[in-house]
C-alpha cells in the first residue's frame, strides 16, 4: 500500500507487551503526517494498549481487524502481558473487523471488546482468523472497509 510503513514485530509466536508498544511507537515518532493504523490479532491489543498510554496526534483513525479475546480460556500462554486489556475508549475514530468464525474471539466477546474501545463494529461473515488461512488473497473486502474509515476521519 502506497505511503504506509510496516511495525514489523519482534517474535510473533511469543509477543510481549511492553516491546510491541515500544516499537508501535518508536514506528510513530518517525512518521511524518496523519497516521491511520490498520492491525491485526494481536497488532489489535498493542493499539489499545499504545493508545492507552502514549499521546499521539498524528493517529487520526484505526482498522482493527480480527480482535482477539485475550482473556478467552486457553488463550495461549506464550503471549505475555495482554492479560490485562484497557478499558478506556480509543481517542480516535475505529472499526473492528469482526468474523462470525473466529477461534480466537467469540462474535459477542468481540463486540464488547470493540464497544470498550469505542469501536464501530463491522461483521464480515464465516472469515476464520482473518489471516492467510482465511484465503482472502488481498482481501478487497477490507480495503474497501479502510476506504470507509479514512473517509471518516
Amino acid at each position: 500500500m502506497q505511503n504506509s510503513y510496516f511495525v514489523e514485530q519482534d517474535n510473533w509466536d511469543s509477543p510481549k507487551k511492553e516491546a510491541w508498544i515500544k516499537r508501535l511507537d518508536d514506528t510513530l515518532q518517525k512518521v511524518e503526517g496523519e497516521v491511520v493504523l490498520v492491525a491485526h490479532s494481536m497488532g489489535c491489543c498493542t493499539v489499545a494498549q499504545w493508545a492507552a498510554n502514549y499521546k499521539n496526534e498524528k493517529v487520526v483513525a484505526a482498522l482493527l481487524v480480527a480482535i482477539p479475546d485475550v482473556l478467552q480460556e486457553g488463550f495461549p500462554k506464550e503471549i505475555v502481558g495482554f492479560d490485562n486489556p484497557p478499558v478506556k475508549k480509543l481517542p480516535f475514530p475505529s472499526i473492528a473487523v469482526i468474523s462470525e468464525n473466529d477461534p480466537y474471539s467469540s462474535v459477542q466477546r468481540s463486540e464488547e471488546i470493540a464497544a470498550i474501545w469505542g469501536c464501530e463494529s463491522l461483521h464480515v461473515g464465516k472469515k476464520g482468523h482473518i489471516n492467510l488461512a482465511s484465503n482472502l488473497g488481498e482481501w478487497a473486502e477490507g480495503q474497501e472497509i479502510l476506504k470507509k474509515l479514512t473517509c471518516k476521519k
